[in-house]
């Protein structure tokens, strides 16, 4: 009845236990039966294989758990849009700064975003060639709601000469124009070709 007892909890048992619990209870076993200093070492034997078992039942799990059009789609947005739009905007404050030494902070920041821009491009790729077709309209549809959003908070709003941009800052209306133009001019022509030239209808949108 107890050995019953002890089979169901351990069937019951989240992955990350139950290896731990039944090396415990075969040692609990062994102790019993008085045959625990003949055999330590295979009780050690499979506790490592009870406890390696675990670990790649872990890792299966996770990897079986992850979404990659989720990761790619997040990917997209902050890294092939965030950091480039933040590369753009650093590289033409730097053009229009005063002041030398805030114009060389400017390009190293717009350095390092490009940087993380072309990682966050490089790992879409490779990501494209695994999702196919499906992971393209998903990158598709993300770019179009950005489009859309883009269009409408520029809507009304009027951008003039911007003082404050010789001083490393951009204001409010300026920053939307900006990420509005990178988006049509240099996302959704990359993400053209990444779909292999076959523009989608959120490239073809942003012509």
């Amino acid at each position: 009845m107890a050995w019953s007892a002890a089979f169901w909890l351990l069937q019951s048992t989240p992955a990350s236990l139950a290896g731990v619990l039944a090396g415990v209870l075969l040692l609990i076993a062994c102790r019993d039966r008085g045959a625990l200093p003949g055999i330590r070492a295979s009780i050690a034997i499979g506790v490592v294989l009870l406890a390696v078992m675990t670990i790649v039942d872990l890792r299966r799990r996770a990897l079986e758990a992850t979404d990659l059009g989720r990761i790619a789609v997040t990917t997209f947005l902050e890294g092939c849009i965030g950091e480039t739009v933040a590369a753009v905007e650093a590289r033409e404050l730097a053009a229009s700064a005063c002041d030398a030494g805030i114009a060389e902070t400017l390009r190293i920041i717009a350095d390092d975003e490009a940087r993380h821009s072309a990682l966050a491009w490089r790992f879409l790729r490779w990501a494209l060639s695994r999702g196919g077709p499906r992971l393209a309209r998903q990158l598709d549809a993300a770019l179009t709601r950005e489009l859309e959003a883009a269009a409408a908070s520029c809507t009304g709003t009027h951008t003039t000469d911007d003082s404050a941009s010789s001083h490393g800052m951009l204001s409010a209306p300026a920053r939307l124009a900006l990420r509005s133009d990178v988006l049509r001019e240099i996302v959704a022509p990359c993400l053209g070709a990444l779909t292999r030239g076959q523009p989608t209808g959120a490239v073809a949108a942003s012509g």
